[in-house]
């Protein structure tokens, strides 16, 4: 590992499950829209396992959601570190007792508490919490952090916890991308793709093939690291790219603060991402990208090939722990002409406005990386039952959007009754659910993703479905009721539980449509008849409720 961060592994960390530790994923692996956090350790495909505090510490933070981490905790360390446990299954009895505690005053399954020093204290290796599935979690596994007091992530791996890798990085795909209006890859505009392959331990190479460059040229390379015993995709940790031997461009991956994770959407060749799904990080940088993990960066990382000269290019990739792959290759420099660039409509490092009467955009000033020629297209030829407009394309999806735009679409005559009901819907492989609202004849949202938009009514309220018992069964000996709950365009806002008229904690698990009440000291012990009541409330508004009797 790197001498540079031999600081980290002083501390000595306690490991936050039962070693061996393996990975179905890393540090700042390159996710939708986010760098990964920290660090996602197996649990064998199992939920229950114990979850260890990783030193001396107080619970600071607790989050309870839905979606994202689902339960989660964190812990301030007296270090200056702080550590996060996500996707749990339940907390250890006393911080379970704490939250629920917290759930039934404030009636409400989701919760964020944040605590004083004094209030929930941890040792080192102390049972914290069971590891789960809750969450946007695709299956059961620890996701595990560590922060600095600024709650900027990093890196877990630099902080020598027993993990096992001796793997050096895959090369998978070299591009080279001529910058837009100043430079030519053999005699073109467009980005030229190249496979590699493997000639040595570490070593790559793409042949003989020809390669002519002319003017600013810059590059990109797809890449995945393995652990050892893990078949799971991984990032690397740092990229660094020479030309002739002098380092033009340089990424390193040893923090990433949750401010400038988005710009991972700069780092990745965007386009090629969203049609194919093949991640090639740029090993230039975009006038609007202001990541900070960049280092050694030479005329934003393109060179200028105008010599004619023959040029070795080289990319280095490694992965925490030194496992180092090189790939070396030549280009020819050449003096071709091509058509210089022209100021665009919107630029990067302006506010930016569009409006035709019928649609209305506003960018933010840095909501793009670089400048666009923006435009505006009607589609009127798709249609749906809900569909309440035209379809509106909006610019182009392949290119991403660093803060949010207000998109707002002209009333074209919906019922007045029905406005409450209708929002401003993405088209991207699904129809999305945006918060919308409506002032002056316009609906109007704000969203991070340029594409296709349509206005959507929802008439229809949530589905309520009991699966654990018929209305008047006896449920004596009962540990949980379950129901299923679905909605079927803008989704579940809320919902809300009942037994006996009194609030009683029910569980949503939106991935399997699920929400379960785990019996507990407040279902009713009497004999005789009961009402269970369900209150279900989509997003803009539908309610269904559903009452049912039972007996004990």
């Amino acid at each position: 590992m790197f001498a540079q961060y031999d600081h980290y592994k002083k501390l000595n960390y306690a490991a936050p499950l039962d070693e061996p530790l393996l990975l179905a994923g890393n540090f700042a692996e390159l996710r939708s829209n986010h760098f990964h956090g920290g660090l996602d350790i197996k649990t064998n495909s199992e939920v229950g396992h114990n979850v260890y505090s990783i030193e001396d510490g107080y619970v600071y933070r607790i989050k309870v959601s839905e979606r994202g981490y689902g339960k989660c905790l964190y812990v301030q360390h007296p270090t200056g570190h702080r550590s996060v446990y996500a996707h749990l299954q339940k907390f250890s009895d006393k911080i379970e007792r704490f939250v629920r505690g917290k759930q039934y005053a404030k009636q409400s399954y989701t919760i964020e508490l944040f605590l004083s020093k004094d209030e929930l204290k941890v040792k080192k290796s102390e049972i914290v919490a069971y590891g789960g599935n809750t969450g946007s979690s695709s299956g059961p596994h620890l996701h595990f952090e560590i922060r600095d007091n600024n709650d900027v992530t990093i890196n877990p791996l630099l902080f020598g916890f027993n993990i096992r890798d001796e793997i050096r990085p895959n090369i998978n795909v070299i591009g080279i991308y001529p910058r837009e209006g100043q430079g030519l890859v053999n005699g073109k505009t467009k980005p030229l793709f190249i496979t590699p392959f493997k000639k040595g331990q570490g070593q790559y190479s793409i042949g003989s093939k020809s390669i002519e460059l002319s003017g600013q040229v810059g590059f990109g390379v797809s890449t995945l690291d393995y652990l050892n015993n893990s078949s799971n995709r991984c990032g690397i940790f740092s990229i660094e790219l020479k030309v002739d031997d002098q380092t033009i461009f340089k990424h390193t991956l040893e923090k990433v603060s949750f401010q400038e994770t988005r710009y991972i959407n700069a780092l990745v060749d965007y386009a090629t991402y969203k049609k194919t799904g093949s991640k090639l990080q740029k090993c230039f940088v975009d006038d609007g990208n202001f990541l900070s993990t960049y280092s050694d960066v030479v005329n934003k990382g393109y060179f200028d090939f105008n010599d004619q000269k023959q040029h070795k290019i080289t990319l280095i990739l490694k992965d925490t722990y030194m496992n180092t792959s090189v790939l070396n290759f030549m280009v020819k420099s050449t003096n071709q002409t091509f058509s210089t660039s022209t100021p665009k409509s919107f630029a990067y490092n302006q506010y930016n406005s569009f409006d035709n009467k019928e649609v209305m955009v506003a960018l933010p000033k840095y909501a793009l990386y670089k400048d666009v020629d923006f435009y505006v297209s009607k589609d009127s030829s798709l249609k749906k039952p809900y569909y309440k407009s035209a379809v509106y394309n909006i610019h182009d999806k392949y290119v991403p959007l660093h803060k949010r735009m207000t998109l707002s679409i002209k009333d074209p005559g919906i019922d007045a009754k029905l406005r409450s009901k209708t929002y401003i819907a993405e088209l991207d492989g699904g129809v999305y659910f945006n918060r919308t609202n409506y002032s002056n004849g316009y609906f109007s949202t704000k969203t991070k993703y340029l594409g296709k938009y349509v206005l959507v009514s929802d008439e229809k309220p949530p589905v309520i479905t009991n699966k654990s018992f018929k209305s008047g069964a006896n449920i004596a000996g009962a540990k949980q009721l379950v129901f299923k709950i679905a909605d079927n365009l803008s989704g579940i806002q809320n919902y809300k539980g009942y037994i006996d008229g009194k609030w009683v904690l029910f569980e949503y698990e939106y991935k399997k449509k699920r929400l379960t009440y785990t019996v507990d000291e407040y279902f009713p012990v009497e004999k005789g008849k009961h009402e269970i009541k369900l209150q279900v409330t989509d997003k803009v508004g539908n309610v269904s409720i559903l009452k049912q009797g039972f007996y004990l």
